[in-house]
Protein backbone atom coordinates (compact mmCIF):
# COMPACT_ATOMS: atom_id res chain seq x y z
CA UNK A 1 0.00 0.00 0.00
CA UNK A 2 2.77 1.84 0.53
CA UNK A 3 4.78 1.71 -2.33
CA UNK A 4 1.36 2.58 -4.43
CA UNK A 5 0.97 5.81 -2.21
CA UNK A 6 4.59 6.54 -3.20
CA UNK A 7 4.36 5.90 -6.87
CA UNK A 8 1.45 7.48 -7.11
CA UNK A 9 2.93 11.01 -5.55
CA UNK A 10 5.72 10.40 -8.14
CA UNK A 11 3.84 10.07 -11.26
CA UNK A 12 1.77 13.41 -9.66
CA UNK A 13 4.56 15.47 -9.26
CA UNK A 14 6.24 14.74 -12.96
CA UNK A 15 2.96 15.47 -14.36
CA UNK A 16 2.70 18.52 -12.48
CA UNK A 17 6.08 19.72 -14.03
CA UNK A 18 5.45 18.23 -16.97
CA UNK A 19 2.09 20.43 -17.60
CA UNK A 20 3.46 23.40 -16.40
CA UNK A 21 6.48 22.97 -18.69
CA UNK A 22 4.39 22.03 -21.89
CA UNK A 23 0.75 22.74 -21.22
CA UNK A 24 -1.57 20.43 -19.65
CA UNK A 25 -3.36 19.47 -23.36
CA UNK A 26 -0.39 19.08 -25.15
CA UNK A 27 1.15 16.32 -22.94
CA UNK A 28 -0.21 12.49 -23.32
CA UNK A 29 -0.45 9.61 -21.19
CA UNK A 30 2.11 8.16 -22.92
CA UNK A 31 4.64 10.47 -22.78
CA UNK A 32 3.90 10.83 -18.92
CA UNK A 33 4.45 7.12 -18.45
CA UNK A 34 7.33 7.08 -20.63
CA UNK A 35 9.08 9.93 -18.51
CA UNK A 36 8.62 8.30 -15.38
CA UNK A 37 9.73 4.56 -16.76
CA UNK A 38 6.53 3.05 -16.34
CA UNK A 39 3.95 1.17 -18.37
CA UNK A 40 0.79 2.78 -19.45
CA UNK A 41 -0.86 -0.18 -17.47
CA UNK A 42 0.55 1.07 -13.92
CA UNK A 43 -0.13 5.10 -15.44
CA UNK A 44 -3.83 3.92 -15.88
CA UNK A 45 -3.85 1.56 -12.57
CA UNK A 46 -3.84 4.83 -10.83
CA UNK A 47 -6.02 7.34 -12.86
CA UNK A 48 -8.53 6.23 -14.72
CA UNK A 49 -7.90 9.08 -17.71
CA UNK A 50 -6.18 12.75 -18.23
CA UNK A 51 -9.27 14.86 -16.64
CA UNK A 52 -8.93 12.08 -13.82
CA UNK A 53 -5.24 13.11 -13.51
CA UNK A 54 -5.58 16.61 -13.33
CA UNK A 55 -8.45 16.89 -10.99
CA UNK A 56 -6.28 14.61 -8.49
CA UNK A 57 -3.12 17.08 -9.51
CA UNK A 58 -5.05 20.48 -8.35
CA UNK A 59 -6.41 18.74 -5.17
CA UNK A 60 -2.85 17.46 -4.10
CA UNK A 61 -1.56 20.97 -4.85
CA UNK A 62 -4.53 22.80 -2.63
CA UNK A 63 -4.10 20.27 0.23
CA UNK A 64 -0.22 20.32 0.51
CA UNK A 65 -0.78 24.40 0.72
CA UNK A 66 -4.00 23.92 3.31
CA UNK A 67 -1.07 21.72 5.31
CA UNK A 68 1.81 24.64 5.23
CA UNK A 69 -1.01 27.41 6.51
CA UNK A 70 -1.77 24.57 8.90
CA UNK A 71 1.71 24.28 10.25
CA UNK A 72 2.50 28.02 10.32
CA UNK A 73 -0.33 29.18 12.68
CA UNK A 74 -0.54 25.93 14.78
CA UNK A 75 2.91 26.84 15.65
CA UNK A 76 2.76 29.52 19.02
CA UNK A 77 6.13 29.74 19.10
CA UNK A 78 6.52 32.41 16.41
CA UNK A 79 4.86 36.27 16.54
CA UNK A 80 2.81 38.19 13.68
CA UNK A 81 6.07 39.15 11.88
CA UNK A 82 7.26 35.73 11.44
CA UNK A 83 3.89 34.34 10.47
CA UNK A 84 3.29 36.93 7.90
CA UNK A 85 6.97 36.17 6.63
CA UNK A 86 6.35 32.49 6.22
CA UNK A 87 3.07 33.30 4.59
CA UNK A 88 4.86 35.28 2.01
CA UNK A 89 7.19 32.90 0.93
CA UNK A 90 4.69 30.24 0.75
CA UNK A 91 2.04 32.07 -1.68
CA UNK A 92 5.56 33.59 -3.76
CA UNK A 93 6.25 29.84 -4.56
CA UNK A 94 2.66 29.80 -5.58
CA UNK A 95 2.93 33.13 -7.97
CA UNK A 96 5.85 31.79 -9.76
CA UNK A 97 3.88 28.61 -10.71
CA UNK A 98 0.70 30.92 -12.09
CA UNK A 99 3.22 31.73 -14.81
CA UNK A 100 3.42 28.58 -16.64
CA UNK A 101 1.52 26.73 -19.41
CA UNK A 102 -0.69 24.93 -16.80
CA UNK A 103 -2.21 27.91 -16.10
CA UNK A 104 -3.05 29.44 -18.99
CA UNK A 105 -4.30 26.04 -20.25
CA UNK A 106 -6.62 25.69 -17.44
CA UNK A 107 -8.27 29.10 -17.98
CA UNK A 108 -8.47 28.74 -21.99
CA UNK A 109 -9.56 24.95 -21.80
CA UNK A 110 -10.66 23.86 -18.03
CA UNK A 111 -12.29 27.24 -16.88
CA UNK A 112 -14.77 24.92 -14.23
CA UNK A 113 -11.26 23.98 -12.34
CA UNK A 114 -9.71 27.27 -12.93
CA UNK A 115 -12.70 28.66 -11.10
CA UNK A 116 -12.34 26.36 -8.40
CA UNK A 117 -8.99 27.40 -8.15
CA UNK A 118 -9.73 30.96 -7.42
CA UNK A 119 -12.40 30.60 -5.36
CA UNK A 120 -10.61 28.16 -3.06
CA UNK A 121 -7.50 30.96 -3.22
CA UNK A 122 -10.80 33.48 -2.02
CA UNK A 123 -11.77 31.66 0.95
CA UNK A 124 -7.96 30.76 2.12
CA UNK A 125 -6.57 34.15 1.64
CA UNK A 126 -9.41 35.46 3.44
CA UNK A 127 -9.27 33.03 6.63
CA UNK A 128 -5.85 32.85 6.61
CA UNK A 129 -5.29 36.85 6.53
CA UNK A 130 -8.04 37.14 8.62
CA UNK A 131 -5.69 34.78 11.51
CA UNK A 132 -2.88 36.62 10.47
CA UNK A 133 -4.57 40.39 11.17
CA UNK A 134 -5.82 39.49 14.28
CA UNK A 135 -2.77 37.95 16.07
CA UNK A 136 -0.90 41.11 14.29
CA UNK A 137 -3.40 43.45 16.81
CA UNK A 138 -3.19 41.14 19.66
CA UNK A 139 0.39 41.80 19.51
CA UNK A 140 0.33 45.26 19.28
CA UNK A 141 2.07 45.29 15.49
CA UNK A 142 -0.78 46.80 14.26
CA UNK A 143 -2.87 49.70 15.45
CA UNK A 144 -6.03 48.41 17.81
CA UNK A 145 -8.19 51.12 16.33
CA UNK A 146 -8.06 49.06 12.94
CA UNK A 147 -10.84 47.77 11.44
CA UNK A 148 -9.63 43.77 10.75
CA UNK A 149 -12.41 42.99 8.43
CA UNK A 150 -12.13 46.03 6.11
CA UNK A 151 -8.44 45.10 5.76
CA UNK A 152 -9.08 41.57 4.96
CA UNK A 153 -11.58 42.48 2.57
CA UNK A 154 -9.17 45.11 0.79
CA UNK A 155 -6.21 42.29 0.85
CA UNK A 156 -8.70 39.20 -0.58
CA UNK A 157 -10.10 41.97 -3.29
CA UNK A 158 -6.55 42.58 -4.41
CA UNK A 159 -5.36 38.80 -4.47
CA UNK A 160 -8.63 37.89 -6.00
CA UNK A 161 -8.77 40.96 -8.63
CA UNK A 162 -5.28 41.83 -9.53
CA UNK A 163 -3.26 38.33 -8.74
CA UNK A 164 -4.39 36.57 -11.93
CA UNK A 165 -2.88 36.14 -15.40
CA UNK A 166 -4.68 38.09 -17.02
CA UNK A 167 -4.02 41.32 -15.13
CA UNK A 168 -0.62 40.28 -14.46
CA UNK A 169 0.14 40.27 -17.88
CA UNK A 170 -0.44 44.18 -18.34
CA UNK A 171 1.86 45.14 -15.65
CA UNK A 172 5.61 45.19 -16.22
CA UNK A 173 6.21 43.63 -12.81
CA UNK A 174 7.13 39.95 -11.87
CA UNK A 175 4.29 37.93 -9.92
CA UNK A 176 6.46 38.31 -7.02
CA UNK A 177 6.67 41.98 -7.52
CA UNK A 178 3.23 42.73 -7.64
CA UNK A 179 2.52 40.78 -4.58
CA UNK A 180 5.03 42.46 -3.06
CA UNK A 181 3.52 46.05 -3.10
CA UNK A 182 0.45 44.92 -2.37
CA UNK A 183 1.61 43.95 1.10
CA UNK A 184 3.86 46.63 1.30
CA UNK A 185 1.19 49.65 0.00
CA UNK A 186 -1.42 47.45 2.86
CA UNK A 187 1.16 47.46 5.83
CA UNK A 188 3.39 50.40 5.42
CA UNK A 189 0.68 52.90 3.11
CA UNK A 190 1.23 55.22 0.83
CA UNK A 191 1.95 58.54 2.23
CA UNK A 192 5.21 59.08 3.19
CA UNK A 193 6.19 60.90 6.84
CA UNK A 194 5.44 64.22 5.25
CA UNK A 195 2.49 63.19 3.99
CA UNK A 196 1.07 61.47 7.40
CA UNK A 197 1.72 64.06 8.89
CA UNK A 198 -0.40 66.54 6.57
CA UNK A 199 -2.96 64.42 6.29
CA UNK A 200 -3.13 63.41 10.54
CA UNK A 201 -3.18 67.75 10.89
CA UNK A 202 -6.11 68.18 8.06
CA UNK A 203 -8.14 65.86 9.66
CA UNK A 204 -7.75 67.43 12.95
CA UNK A 205 -8.45 70.65 11.70
CA UNK A 206 -11.67 69.35 9.79
CA UNK A 207 -12.88 67.79 13.20
CA UNK A 208 -12.41 70.85 15.05
CA UNK A 209 -14.22 72.93 12.20
CA UNK A 210 -17.38 70.45 12.51
CA UNK A 211 -17.34 70.49 16.40
CA UNK A 212 -17.61 73.98 16.72
CA UNK A 213 -21.25 73.79 14.61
Amino acid sequence: MLEEQITKKRILEKSHEMFQNFGYSKVTMEEIAHNLGISKKTLYKHFTNKENFLRELVAAVKCEIEEKFEKIFADASTDFVEKLQSVLEIIGENIKKMHGHLTQDLINNHPDIWKGIQEFKRQKSHAQFTKLIEQGIREGYIKADIHSQIVVLIYSAAIHDIMVPEVLSQIPLTGNQVYTEIIKTLFEGILSEKGRYRYVNLQSTSKDKTEVF
